[in-house]
């Protein structure tokens, strides 16, 4: 059963003639179909509002990942235009700000002579954690 319909009494106090009954019952079954397609045209709609909010979260994140990616090659573009550090500290201190949060960065470089990590630049607060970036 998906309906149940509730007559009450006529307006003029009479009874149901057996063809006002039968009518009703026609009804009824008439409307069955129409309630049920009713809920699974909700269902439907709901499933169609989950799956586009899928879809934009999707699209958001694929839109920043793009972002990122546009960053580290404008990075690298210009890492592999120069040999200034300091500006290519600066392009990587900007584009890493793009995707994560941090106070320092630093280059370290390789001693050709005893193979030690020197501190070669660096930006940011002193007194913070530094994000090392191996070249």
């Amino acid at each position: 059963m998906s309906c149940l319909i509730l007559f009450g009494d006529k307006v003029d106090g009479s009874l149901y003639s057996s063809d006002e009954k039968d009518f009703i019952h026609r009804f009824g079954l008439s409307l069955g179909p129409y309630i049920e397609n009713a809920k699974l045209l909700q269902g439907f709609e709901k499933k169609v509002e989950e799956r586009t909010f899928a879809l934009k979260k999707a699209l958001n994140e694929t839109k920043a990942k793009e972002e990122e990616i546009t960053h580290i090659n404008e990075m690298i573009q210009t890492i592999n235009s120069t040999l200034n550090l300091n500006v290519i500290l600066s392009s990587f201190e900007h584009a890493l700000h793009t995707i994560f949060d941090f106070n320092q960065i630093g280059i370290f470089l390789i001693s050709d002579s005893d193979n030690r990590l020197y501190m070669n630049n660096y930006a940011g607060s002193e007194n913070s954690t530094l994000l090392v970036v191996h070249l």
